[in-house]
């Protein structure tokens, strides 16, 4: 009878490690807390055991390029590829995926000065 709860445990474990990815999903492997790879997408299921750290990433996505190869993603780096020039540093978003790579644009932002007191703020456009 006790086999049952080991069968029931199992599957809820095997359940929660499995994910399916949208076309405009990856998700970035780290092992060790470096770069591994980006799977995706489609059926993903997750290593039980091991010592992986798994990051989720969507088109769209706002983060930061730090060096002319890494972007910064929910405290994650990540490989990026650029057509135009961008500056380390600045702004950047996902706008699709490669093989290895997330495509990245700089984001666009315009500044607005406040009515009130003058200063400047950064938008964006």
């Amino acid at each position: 009878m006790w086999y049952w709860i080991v069968i029931i445990f199992l599957m809820f474990v095997t359940m929660s490690k499995i994910t399916v990815l949208q076309d405009t999903e990856r998700i970035v492997i780290y092992t060790l807390g470096k770069y591994k790879a980006m799977a995706g997408p489609g059926l993903f299921i997750k290593a039980l055991w091991g010592s992986d750290f798994y990051v989720r990433l969507r088109c769209g996505i706002r983060g930061q390029l730090i060096s002319r190869e890494y972007g910064r993603f929910k405290d994650c780096d990540v490989p990026v590829r650029f057509a135009e020039h961008i500056e380390t540093g600045s702004q950047i978003r996902i706008i699709g995926f490669e093989e290895n790579n997330a495509i990245v644009e700089k984001v666009k932002m315009r500044i607005v000065r406040c009515e009130k007191c003058g200063h400047k703020n950064e938008v964006n456009a």
